[in-house]
């Protein structure tokens, strides 16, 4: 096996710039330091936090409700 071909595998520091919030983890992005900034991450998205989800709310509801059951009158 060949020795050296692989990079260097370290711990990481991500911070999400929006909101502060860090997590560890290990990568192999070559850096000066071992802190790796961020403009989204799951905690600052609208989609992995669920906002977009209680947004949604109901929409199904209002999908039947319009053209389900008044058109082929389907008891909920």
């Amino acid at each position: 096996m060949k020795k050296n071909i692989h990079p260097k595998y370290k711990k990481k520091i991500f911070i999400d710039i929006n909101n502060n919030e860090k997590f560890i983890t290990r990568s192999c992005i070559k850096t000066k330091e071992d802190n790796i900034y961020l403009d989204i991450t799951s905690k600052s998205h609208k989609f992995f936090n669920k906002s977009i989800i209680k947004k949604k709310k109901g929409v199904v509801e209002k999908f039947l409700n319009k053209f389900l059951r008044n058109k082929w009158d389907l008891n909920p």
